[in-house]
């Protein structure tokens, strides 16, 4: 008879995630996964195996504290949005790409991002100082506008853009010229 014992190897850490029990956002992927926030945590559930993933800063993601997470269909990823206004784009390999670009950006105004929306390889963001537009197989950002006013939600066409702001509902043409929030958006 004799006795085995393991430990973890010296400098390694265990990350132990908290799950609630109830699934805050959920969202099916394409394939066999749904995505879902338990707590404040991101995990995957495997369909077919039964299997849970959780993603965290010590295995896939660039960040801690995730503030919402949008799947587009089209594209077949899951967009992961920071507090900090960071952004994780999560492709079904596991593969992440890190766009850092609004949250290293120096500004006076609030950086938060409110709402998301996917349209024609751009992804839309609606955010507390305007609209952000990023293109999804570059990972840059496309275009920034700075309203000085949030915008709360968005939806997205091929050719057309709906923003709610200030409690109104607008809409402009997907292809224009947005910067000029009073000439390119008409109240709906």
């Amino acid at each position: 008879c004799f006795i085995m014992k393991a430990q973890q190897v010296e400098g390694l850490w265990s990350f132990y995630p908290t799950k609630s029990s109830t699934a805050g956002i959920i969202y099916e992927s394409i394939g066999d996964e749904v995505f879902y926030i338990s707590g404040s945590n991101l995990f995957s559930y495997e369909k077919e195996s039964g299997d849970i993933t959780s993603y965290n800063s010590g295995n896939y993601l660039s960040d801690n504290t995730i503030k919402n997470i949008y799947y587009n269909y089209n594209g077949g990823y899951l967009l992961v949005v920071y507090e900090n206004s960071n952004i994780d784009f999560i492709y079904p390999n596991r593969r992440v790409v890190n766009v850092p670009d609004l949250m290293n950006r120096v500004t006076m105004s609030s950086k938060v991002i409110n709402d998301v929306a996917f349209a024609d390889n751009r992804v839309y963001m609606a955010t507390d100082f305007g609209l952000i537009i990023i293109d999804d197989t570059s990972h840059d950002i496309y275009e920034s506008y700075i309203y000085n006013s949030a915008i709360t939600k968005i939806a997205a066409t091929a050719n057309s853009v709906i923003a709610l702001t200030n409690n109104k509902l607008y809409i402009a043409d997907a292809n224009s010229n947005l910067m000029n929030f009073s000439t390119a958006w008409r109240a709906v």
